[in-house]
């Protein structure tokens, strides 16, 4: 870190974004510590999640990419299909492979949080530590526990996730998420089916339901089913008993047990992202659905922003914080509320329960210009830009360095 003091750092939240978080902030040589409210941090599931481009990138800034581009498959194409398996669409990923210079993958979500962990130490994350309240003044700001204890620091970032505490804080927003409409349920087969081929991953979409599928390594699958307005209890086989024969196949070889179900939700996004001493990031600010797989890479971008604005600025100047914290809002508030837009809309799409809406939906789907598919997956330029701000690790390295230009 050139030409700033040391300052201290305090990270509520250990999951993508804190422990990103805490990776870019001990970067610049700052101390940090890392709240989390759960007594142990995030357990192995058999969650997975799809690492795009973007987000391989930005691991690899942080110099945290090898185990999980090692352990993860990569997804060259994606294929999207009517509830009969006729063909509506398709695209590549190797523009943005090219682009960004890593490839999409899927991995389980236990090599990634392990890949994070990784770059930060045990000591500097406290676990079973929820944070009841932030407050701040002209020289710091204080975490206060649930347990009465205090935390305090030159800066606070709120990476707590979608019913942040930190969050009421910077925007005063107490009201509740917005129900998306749909449950979705995540399991991992341990079968491959032909329809999924290793390097392409498939999206069926129906009336008001989806079903994704994704290869995994050692011939397993990894599927995401979506229902509108589902009962409290429900039979997936059997309301996919009309999809494609790979989706039954798929649901029947899973472990009931091992099937995690979400309801989904997300905000409507928010012109405030910081106070002087608090930052918000990931889905503390900015949740959206998951129909894009961008949450977490976007929280990853958000880290890589914050890192770069806060680089050579003493924590102590509050004027010259604060003018760092606004930077970092408008280098990331107007792509990540795009996101959120973009994310809602295909959740729409995906779940028209009308017959004949879902008819015309699919007939608009087959008749878009594959081209137009392909402009979704290109890199974004502000993403361009703010990778091009870093330099990458050398291979014998696991911190982040940094361009002098910026």
């Amino acid at each position: 870190m050139s030409g700033s003091a040391t300052g201290s750092v305090v990270v509520v939240g250990a999951g993508v974004g804190g422990l990103a978080a805490a990776i870019g902030m001990a970067g610049l040589g700052h101390r940090v510590t890392v709240l989390e409210r759960r007594v142990a941090q995030e357990r192995p599931s058999g969650a997975c999640l799809g690492v795009q481009s973007n987000a391989a990138m930005a691991l690899r800034m942080l110099g945290v990419a090898k185990p999980v581009l090692t352990a993860g498959v990569p997804v060259g194409e994606y294929r999207l299909v009517s509830w009969r398996g006729r063909y509506l669409a398709s695209w590549s990923l190797a523009e943005a492979t090219a682009q960004l210079g890593a490839p999409s993958v899927t991995v389980p979500r236990a090599v990634l949080m392990a890949a994070l962990r990784s770059g930060v130490p045990d000591e500097v994350v406290r676990t079973g530590a929820p944070v009841a309240a932030v407050d701040e003044d002209a020289t710091g700001v204080t975490a206060h526990l649930v347990d009465g204890t205090t935390v305090r620091g030159d800066l606070l970032i709120g990476a707590d996730g979608l019913h942040s505490t930190v969050r009421a804080h910077v925007v005063g927003d107490r009201a509740p998420t917005s129900y998306a409409g749909y449950d979705s349920w995540r399991g991992t087969a341990p079968v491959s089916v032909e329809t999924v081929s290793e390097g392409t991953a498939l999206h069926v979409v129906g009336a008001g339901r989806s079903f994704g599928a994704w290869p995994l390594p050692d011939g397993r699958t990894y599927w995401v089913a979506t229902l509108a307005d589902p009962p409290r209890t429900v039979d997936l086989v059997g309301e996919f008993v009309t999809a494609p024969p790979f989706v039954g196949r798929l649901l029947k070889a899973t472990d009931p047990d091992a099937v995690l179900r979400t309801p989904i939700h997300d905000r409507d996004p928010v012109d405030t992202w910081h106070t002087g001493r608090v930052a918000l990031l990931g889905d503390a600010v900015h949740p959206m659905q998951p129909t894009t797989g961008q949450g977490g890479s976007q929280a990853l971008l958000d880290v890589l922003a914050l890192t770069a604005e806060l680089r050579g600025v003493d924590l102590a100047d509050a004027g010259a914080l604060r003018r760092s914290l606004a930077a970092y809002q408008t280098r990331r508030g107007p792509a990540t509320e795009g996101m959120v837009r973009e994310a809602r809309e295909i959740g729409r799409m995906h779940h028209i329960s009308s017959p004949v809406a879902t008819r015309v939906r699919d007939l608009v789907l087959r008749a878009t210009p594959r081209r137009v598919w392909q402009r979704r997956t290109t890199a974004r330029l502000d993403e361009l830009e703010l990778l091009s701000t870093w330099q990458r690790p050398s291979p014998d390295r696991g911190e982040p360095t940094w361009n002098d230009t910026h």
